[in-house]
């Protein structure tokens, strides 16, 4: 959790340390924001994606999903934007399947998805061999010099 975050690195920061600490994004929180600038600098977080990648047609969608519980609120975080780009996967796997629907079908329909658009996140691809629709992830240092996030753009594991 982002108080664990803020702990671990209360306790383990010196003057001279050169400690990196890499986090998934999501587990970060808002008390990784609340750092002081010199824990700050530390730190590095990972996210699947990143404002720009959303579309407008798909963020409309998910609005009209999410109901009237989400009036008022702006923005949407990165776990509900991951449960979305799941569902679609599934559910366009499941059309292409058909009615005749087995596992070895829906496997066979999943790993023929190349650069499939979900509209929230970057396009995805899975084949045989590949189990991961996206494989990297946007890297943003939690603060520079002037205490703003700033991203580090997607980073390939490939």
């Amino acid at each position: 959790s982002g108080d664990q975050l803020s702990s671990f690195l209360r306790r383990s920061h010196s003057e001279e340390s050169s400690l990196t600490v890499l986090v998934p994004g999501s587990l970060a929180g808002r008390a990784a924001h609340d750092l002081p600038q010199h824990l700050m600098r530390q730190v590095y977080l990972a996210y699947p994606t990143i404002p720009s990648d959303r579309k407008r047609w798909a963020i409309t969608e998910l609005e009209e999903l999410m109901g009237a519980d989400r009036e008022g609120r702006t923005g949407v975080d990165h776990g509900t934007i991951s449960a979305v780009s799941a569902a679609k996967v599934l559910e366009e796997g499941l059309r292409r399947a058909g009615r005749d629907l087995t596992r070895r079908g829906l496997t066979a329909e999943l790993n023929k998805f190349y650069m499939f658009d979900t509209g929230l996140m970057p396009p995805v691809t899975f084949t045989q061999n590949r189990n991961v629709g996206a494989k990297g992830a946007y890297v943003v240092k939690l603060a520079d010099t002037n205490g703003f996030p700033r991203s580090m753009g997607w980073v390939a594991t490939d």
